[in-house]
């Protein structure tokens, strides 16, 4: 399961000689935390939140989206995560440290542990003497924490264009993985946020490894006052395995049923491949349990209920592959080139030991929002890549480096 990310590193080791990979960001939004955008973000979630609103309210709330990008899932304005669900609701880094930190001055601290409280009050300053260059901070993950897709920083002291200018902020960042040098980051002299996207997607160690990023200050723009470096956000989002809720009920190869959450290595399921529908029996390789807090309850003509993550793929009338959230599936290996975005009306594939034809026409589409454990099948023996969990046709999700192409299971 770990071979692209060590792939990768093994990849960099091997070529130390030769420069490291430039890496570019895309610039996000630029954060407004002046008095004027506290008082337009205080008026915008009451309009926000009013189940109707009058000619003149609607003209307010239109003149403040016009001028600022608030979203309503934020509880304040220095908040970078929402309080809706989101990568960090199946975990992130558990520590974060750093080669050194300036000292509290009055109420302000400048820990390593400020560069990812998800606000953009705080930061991290270093504390060495210059401008700080060879400096870090780092970031470790669990072997089971959610896997990464990209790296987000807000640069410099983000939350006052005078302290911004002031204070030095990076140029150039050096990234090690597991102390191996892995790229350079190539910052804007930007207040915005900044976002890299990784070549691979990154995670998942073997029980009792970590993956740990280091951060590395390489070049800087140095403060128009002082010669300390600032970063004030370095966050990360990323994916997890698409899953099913407890209790969601697995085909077994014996005609029987099982709640997925029992499942285990060996077990033998109802499985199909890449021949023209036909049934087979395939043995469990993988499972994993993952908590999420953002699911999709689909409900079809014949009373068939089925509780998912957002991501996970199914199989259409024509054997074709859809979910919910097709840019995030497409994530994962194997389902690349997934068709589309699922909609109500379209016919589902059911599936059983003796009939694969049957079809299933979709009513409704739910979106849960409530933390809760979900399961699934990561890989299974032989070239299946599809089980069936309450008589629907799903894929499985094999961690990038396992999985072959996620082919049209039912018409090749």
């Amino acid at each position: 399961m770990r071979v692209p990310l060590l792939l990768f590193l093994l990849i960099s080791s091997v070529s130390w000689a030769q420069p490291l990979p430039l890496w570019k960001p895309v610039l996000g939004y630029t954060p407004d935390l002046s008095p004027a955008a506290y008082k337009a973000f205080a008026s915008w979630k009451q309009l926000a939140t009013k189940a109707r609103l009058n000619p003149s309210e609607s003209l307010q709330l239109e003149e403040i989206n016009g001028k600022y990008h608030f979203h309503q899932s934020k509880e304040d304005l220095e908040s970078i995560v929402g309080a809706g669900c989101s990568w960090y609701c199946a975990g992130g880094p558990y520590a974060i440290s750093a080669s050194s930190e300036l000292g509290p001055r009055a109420t302000n601290t400048y820990y390593a542990n400020n560069a990812h409280d998800l606000s953009l009050q705080g930061a991290w300053v270093e504390a060495a003497p210059g401008p700080g260059v060879g400096e870090w901070i780092e970031y470790r993950f669990s072997h089971d924490s959610p896997r990464l897709t990209e790296i987000k920083i807000f640069n410099g002291f983000t939350r006052s264009e005078r302290a911004w200018q002031e204070n030095g902020r990076v140029k150039r960042l050096k990234l090690y993985v597991n102390n191996t040098p892995t790229a350079l980051l190539q910052l804007e002299d930007s207040r915005a946020e900044q976002r890299f996207t990784l070549p691979d997607i990154w995670g998942h160690m073997p029980e009792g490894e970590e993956m740990v990023l280091r951060f590395e200050i390489a070049e800087v723009y140095p403060g128009s006052k002082t010669d300390d470096t600032v970063i004030t956000e370095i966050y990360f989002d990323g994916t997890e395995v698409h899953c099913f809720a407890r209790g969601s009920l697995v085909s077994m190869a014996d005609g029987s049923q099982k709640p997925i959450e029992q499942l285990a290595a060996g077990d033998q399921v109802l499985a199909y491949g890449s021949t023209a529908g036909e049934a087979t029996a395939a043995a469990v390789e993988g499972v994993v349990s993952v908590t999420h807090c953002k699911l999709i309850r689909l409900t079809f003509e014949d009373g068939t209920e089925i509780t998912a993550t957002p991501d996970h793929p199914f199989v259409l009338a024509g054997g074709r592959w859809a979910s919910y959230d097709p840019a995030k599936s497409r994530r994962y290996t194997g389902y690349e080139s997934l068709f589309r975005r699922i909609q109500l009306g379209d016919l589902f594939r059911l599936a059983d030991a003796k009939d694969v034809d049957r079809v299933s026409r979709l009513l409704k589409i739910e979106e849960l929002h409530q933390a809760q454990p979900t399961y699934t099948i990561t890989r299974l023996s032989g070239s299946a890549r599809a089980y069936v969990v309450n008589g629907l046709l799903v894929g499985t999700e094999e961690l990038p480096g396992d999985a072959p192409t996620a082919r049209n299971v039912l018409t090749e």
